[in-house]
């Protein structure tokens, strides 16, 4: 494991900081976790741009669309 990734997964307990020296089992998956909590954690926060073959609307109209 890298110095950054040993720092990420790090854990605290009554005993001091604990730090992997390899890759723990089930820590594969970690990353998905990670992504799916912060998109979870930012949900309406956060803007998604616009693709590049996507139409953009010609005219907005106040009333009816919200951006």
């Amino acid at each position: 494991m890298t110095d950054r990734a040993r720092a990420i997964s790090a854990f605290i307990t009554p005993f001091g900081l604990f730090e992997w020296n390899r890759m723990p089992f089930g820590l594969k998956n970690a990353p998905q976790i990670y992504q799916r909590m912060l998109d979870n954690a930012l949900y309406g926060f956060t803007r998604i741009p616009r693709l590049e073959g996507d139409p953009a609307p010609k005219q907005l109209d106040p009333e009816t669309s919200r951006i």
